[in-house]
């Protein structure tokens, strides 16, 4: 998972635990844009996430199962 910084390019990354869940502290204020990307699943980004002081935010982001292909 990658949180990026809009305006200035920052972008922090976290680990996502087995059951989905993630923590991204200690950001600074701002707009940004979250990106998921896991094998077998298509990639999710949301745009428009405004932080402001004091806020905790919380996304629950949705993935796609990806393309499925099969060799025989």
């Amino acid at each position: 998972m990658d949180a990026q910084q809009t305006d200035s390019g920052l972008h922090r990354v976290a680990k996502i635990g087995t059951d989905g869940s993630y923590v991204l502290p200690g950001l600074p204020v701002g707009p940004y844009a979250l990106t998921i990307k896991a094998k077998g699943f298509g990639d999710f980004r949301q745009q428009g996430i405004v932080l402001r002081v004091g806020d905790n935010l919380l996304v629950n982001p949705t993935l796609q199962v990806g393309n499925v292909s099969e060799a025989i």
